[in-house]
């Protein structure tokens, strides 16, 4: 192999996956691997076809569209307002989406969900008593070993 035109070596930060190394907020660039460089932090720029590793207790107050999205063990993902978290392909939840306010879980058609016996979701749901009105609640998961399935899938 020989390198043209190359002067200097450059540190490989391709987003693959983006990575947390800290607590803290989601639009902080030193909660991120290499916050400095990537744009993930940046909420009007984030793509819906990120993948996220939740590696660190994270907070956020803004929607999330994600293509993965990687909860680690004994992690959380703190989502708080009226926001979405929409992932559209995998979803592996070994930690906690602590959704506070109004905010929501979205997987679309084609987004599994892997969990371990620690994953878990944590809502909190307000209804509306009336019989004009109807609550829609559903959850992607059950209660830990409710099945005999691998993983809970």
């Amino acid at each position: 192999l020989r390198l043209h035109n190359i002067t200097t070596v450059q540190a490989q930060t391709a987003p693959m996956p983006y990575a947390t190394i800290s607590d803290g907020a989601w639009t902080s660039e030193s909660t991120w691997l290499h916050g400095d460089v990537w744009d993930i932090e940046a909420v009007s720029t984030n793509k819906s076809w990120s993948i996220v590793d939740i590696q660190n207790n994270v907070t956020a107050n803004h929607e999330i569209k994600t293509l993965g999205l990687f909860i680690d063990h004994d992690k959380r993902l703190t989502i708080q307002g009226d926001n979405l978290v929409e992932n559209s392909w995998y979803l592996a939840l070994n930690g906690t989406i602590d959704l506070e306010g109004d905010s929501q879980l979205i997987q679309t058609t084609t987004s599994d969900l892997v969990t371990s016996s620690a994953g878990k979701i944590l809502r909190r749901q307000e209804g509306t008593s009336n019989p004009y009105w109807y609550n829609y609640w559903s959850s992607p998961v059950g209660s830990t070993g409710a099945t005999s399935l691998t993983d809970n899938n």
